[in-house]
């Protein structure tokens, strides 16, 4: 492998990278920014829309 491949594979995103940030926008664009994305990062995985995960962490604060 050279390293122009090399280098394109390293900072390639998979799938769930740009399904996360799609969803972490839209959850921004609810909550404002968040400081610390743990809790919507779980949210996410957990399965939660943009608008529930919102609800959660607004209650969390």
């Amino acid at each position: 492998m050279n390293m122009v491949n090399f280098a394109r594979e390293e900072s390639a995103t998979l799938p769930l990278e740009r399904e996360y940030d799609k969803w972490l926008k839209k959850l921004c664009k609810i909550v404002g920014d968040l400081e610390d994305d743990d809790l919507a990062y779980a949210l996410w995985e957990d399965g939660c829309a943009p608008e529930d995960a919102a609800h959660e962490l607004t209650e969390a604060a």
